[in-house]
């Protein structure tokens, strides 16, 4: 810890700070680190703060695939989209980071929230997320909040996601 007490926040404190990662498929948390996780297969998304990666592309190994859908609800989709889906590709081709205006990497997901300037506050846009894995089934997966039932602590997020025919 640094000499004034305070935990540094970000890439400096990455390895206190680890992404949390998710199947979706099974509901549960996967037991990987961030240096093990682009290797894995095992998870579907990590999450840290406001970032959100799928196991793809320049996150990981997995082969998942992205679609956003415009819809409030989760109930609203009730089939995967047959086209429009993308991978983590947050690299450019001289090897920088495409990050949003938040400094996180611009992942599959994109900019998933709408952030109020003059309150700081992220808000999920009404999209629901279909995952689809390279065995061909598919998860549609929605972020309800980020913030806790006070609004004073973020990144806990509140989630729902359902399997897709």
């Amino acid at each position: 810890m640094p000499a004034n007490g305070i935990r540094c926040r970000g890439a400096v404190a990455a390895p206190d700070n680890p992404y949390i990662y998710v199947d979706l498929k099974a509901g549960t948390r996967v037991d990987v680190t961030d240096l093990a996780a682009p290797t894995s297969t095992a998870w579907d998304i990590a999450l840290k703060r406001s970032s959100i990666r799928l196991n793809s592309g320049d996150s990981g190994a997995g082969n998942r695939e992205l679609a956003i859908v415009q819809a409030a609800t989760l109930a609203e989709v009730t089939a995967a989209p047959a086209s429009g889906y993308a991978i983590d590709g947050f690299t450019t081709a001289d090897c920088m980071l495409d990050s949003l205006p938040g400094g996180e990497p611009n992942t599959a997901f994109g900019p998933w929230y709408d952030y109020a300037d003059a309150t700081h506050i992220l808000s999920p846009k009404p999209e629901v997320y279909v995952i689809k894995r390279a065995d061909g089934s598919r998860t549609a997966f929605r972020i309800v909040s980020y913030y806790d039932s006070t609004m004073s602590r973020g990144a806990l997020y509140s989630v729902e996601w359902k399997q897709l025919p």
